[in-house]
């Protein structure tokens, strides 16, 4: 029964940090699919500001998204293994408050991966406006 209280007191601390990065992610998203969807224009001046506006928005939107979700694993992930080492697999009689932390565990470490992916991305596409103006 102590995890079980180790678990509520986890979801009593984190409940809010949960809501405010799932909003976080929601509003930067769109602006690093925007720059990793950006056309590379021509001239050297005009991907040279595009260059600078996504490694500006990659400082402003990754690496905040990055850390925060990280972070945020990071906490989550020690209680997670813990659970499943003290707990049965039942897929009826399941006890529901230590299957939504483990729900709610994996939900945050998909949201760190997606971060990292995204965050990949948007060096890649850096490094393909840079090999473009090598290439006029």
């Amino acid at each position: 029964m102590a995890i079980n209280n180790t678990i509520l007191n986890a979801f009593q601390s984190i409940s809010l940090l949960l809501v405010f990065i799932t909003i976080f992610f929601n509003i930067k998203y769109d602006v690093i699919k925007n720059d990793i969807n950006a056309n590379v224009p021509n001239g050297s001046t005009a991907r040279e500001k595009l260059i600078n506006r996504i490694n500006k928005n990659f400082k402003k939107n990754c690496i905040p998204l990055l850390l925060f979700s990280g972070v945020s694993f990071y906490i989550l992930f020690p209680l997670t293994v813990r659970i499943i080492k003290n707990s049965k697999f039942a897929i009826w009689n399941f006890n529901i408050l230590r299957t939504s932390f483990i729900f709610i565990s994996i939900w945050v470490g998909v949201l760190f991966v997606w971060s990292i992916l995204l965050s990949y991305r948007i060096k890649q596409k850096i490094g393909e406006i840079k090999n473009s103006s090598d290439t006029f």
